[in-house]
C-alpha cells in the first residue's frame, strides 16, 4: 500500500530535495572559487523561491552558471512591456535582497535586487610650495 502523499511548502520541498543536490553543487562553486558567495542557507532560499515561482530548473541553476559583472547605464531601444510578480506591494520601496518577477509572454526574469556601493571622488591639487616639511632638531636633546 502506497503512503499517503503529504503536500508540502516551498521551504519544506526545497528541503527534502537540497540534500540530494548540495554536495556537487558545493563541488561545483569550489571549483569555480564562487563558494564565499553562496552559503548553504541562501542556496535554500533560493531554491525555495524557485519552487514557490514555478521556475524552471535552469532559473535555479543560472544564478551560480553565470557569474558576470552588473550592467549599468541607460540604452535606448524599444520599450518593452513586462508584468512584475512579486510577494510585496511594487509602490513600496526597493531594497537589498528584494526578489520579484518580471513576464513577458512566455518570458520569465527572475529578478534579485543588490545594493551597489556609490563612491564619491574627488581631487585635491597640493601645491608643492605648500607641502614641505621642516625638521627642527633640539641642540638640547641628549644623544
Amino acid at each position: 500500500m502506497a503512503c499517503p502523499a503529504v503536500p508540502l511548502d516551498a521551504m519544506e520541498a526545497a528541503a527534502a530535495v537540497f540534500p540530494s543536490l548540495a554536495k556537487p553543487l558545493q563541488k561545483y562553486l569550489r571549483a569555480t572559487r564562487q563558494q564565499p558567495w553562496h552559503t548553504a542557507e541562501s542556496v535554500l532560499n533560493h531554491l525555495s523561491t524557485c519552487l514557490r515561482l514555478g521556475l524552471a530548473p535552469r532559473a535555479f541553476l543560472d544564478r551560480y552558471l553565470s557569474y558576470q559583472p552588473v550592467l549599468q547605464g541607460n540604452r535606448e531601444g524599444n520599450v518593452v512591456s513586462w508584468a512584475l510578480v512579486s510577494d510585496i506591494s511594487v509602490s513600496r520601496t526597493i531594497s537589498n535582497d528584494l526578489n520579484f518577477l518580471l513576464r513577458n509572454g512566455d518570458l520569465s526574469l527572475f529578478v534579485t535586487v543588490a545594493a551597489l556601493p556609490h563612491i564619491n571622488l574627488t581631487e585635491q591639487v597640493v601645491d608643492p610650495k605648500n607641502n614641505k616639511f621642516t625638521l627642527r632638531l633640539n641642540s638640547e636633546t641628549s644623544v
